[in-house]
C-alpha cells in the first residue's frame, strides 16, 4: 500500500505541475501579446518640433504729424521807382544844397515803416541821412534827403532802403515721436507626437 500512496502522491504532483505550467504558459502568452501591442504602439509614436503662433503686445515709436502756428519776420517787398538829384539854392538862408527825391513803391500786401538811407559824398566831406515813412500796399511814397554843398561842388549820393520787419504767421506741419502699441504674432517651438 505504501507504493500506491506514493504513486498517487507523485501523480498528483506531476498533474499539478503540468496544470500550473499550462496556466503559466497561458498567462505569459496573454502578457506577451499585450506587451507586443504596447511595443508596437511605442514604435509607431513619432514626435516632431512644430512652430505654434501666439500674440503679444509690442511698443513702437511712430512720427505723427501735427499743425502749429509759426511766426516769422520778413521785410516788405519794395521797389525804387525813381531817384532824382537837384542842386537848389535858398536865398537869405541856407544857401546852396543838394536834394535827392527817391520814390519807393510797396509791392507787398502788408503796410509798414520804410527807411531810406542816403549816403552823400563830396571831395571834402561825407554824410549819411536816414528818411523814414509809413507806406501802404501799392502806395508810392517820396523820400527827400538834403545835403549842404558849395556852389558847383561835385557830389555823389547812393541810397538803399529796407522796411522794419513785418511779422506774419503761417500754419506748418511738424512731427513728433508717439509711442503706440500693436499686436504681433510670434512663434514658439512645441513637440507634437502622433
Amino acid at each position: 500500500m505504501k507504493t500506491k500512496n506514493k504513486f498517487t502522491w507523485k501523480f498528483w504532483l506531476i498533474l499539478f505541475t503540468v496544470i500550473a505550467g499550462i496556466i503559466l504558459f497561458i498567462i505569459f502568452s496573454i502578457n506577451e501579446g499585450s506587451n507586443s501591442d504596447t511595443l508596437q504602439t511605442t514604435k509607431a509614436l513619432v514626435c516632431e518640433d512644430i512652430q505654434v503662433p501666439y500674440e503679444v503686445q509690442e511698443e513702437y515709436t511712430e512720427k505723427e504729424p501735427y499743425q502749429e502756428i509759426e511766426y516769422y519776420n520778413y521785410p516788405l517787398r519794395l521797389e525804387d521807382v525813381s531817384a532824382v538829384n537837384k542842386e537848389l539854392i535858398e536865398l537869405g538862408g541856407r544857401g546852396y544844397y543838394q536834394q535827392a527825391k527817391i520814390e519807393i513803391k510797396n509791392l507787398d500786401t502788408q503796410s509798414g515803416w520804410v527807411n531810406v538811407v542816403v549816403n552823400w559824398k563830396t571831395l571834402n566831406k561825407q554824410s549819411t541821412d536816414t528818411v523814414r515813412h509809413y507806406i501802404n500796399p501799392d502806395q508810392i511814397v517820396e523820400f527827400i534827403s538834403e545835403f549842404d554843398v558849395d556852389r558847383g561842388e561835385d557830389n555823389t549820393y547812393t541810397f538803399n532802403y529796407i522796411s522794419d520787419p513785418i511779422q506774419k504767421s503761417r500754419i506748418v506741419t511738424k512731427y513728433r515721436d508717439v509711442t503706440k502699441t500693436r499686436t504681433i504674432t510670434k512663434y514658439k517651438t512645441e513637440k507634437k507626437c502622433n
